[in-house]
């Protein structure tokens, strides 16, 4: 189990979406954080599925997020159109 602050809009909708749903979110670097809109090629090829076990809204921009790693994946596509990245992984 990990906690952490998410603070891309993106991001947070992905782990609020994740929370409300009881799904699991994919967590994986990112090679420049600066890039507000990563693609494929901006992120590592593996990552870890967790599942999100408490979201706290720190400030109106950031929430703090408490995980718990699952199991490793390797990511295969994401969608960027939607509210939030959605990927297809592999196990």
């Amino acid at each position: 189990m990990i906690h952490f602050e998410v603070g891309r809009a993106k991001s947070v909708a992905a782990v609020e979406w994740a929370m409300n749903n009881n799904n699991a979110v994919f967590l994986v670097s990112q090679h420049d954080m600066d890039v507000e809109e990563p693609t494929l090629r901006d992120l590592s090829q593996y990552g870890v599925v967790a599942e999100v076990k408490q979201v706290l809204r720190v400030s109106d921009d950031v929430v703090k997020v408490l995980v718990e790693g699952k199991y490793r994946a390797k990511l295969l596509t994401i969608d960027t159109t939607g509210r939030f990245l959605l990927a297809s992984t592999k196990a």
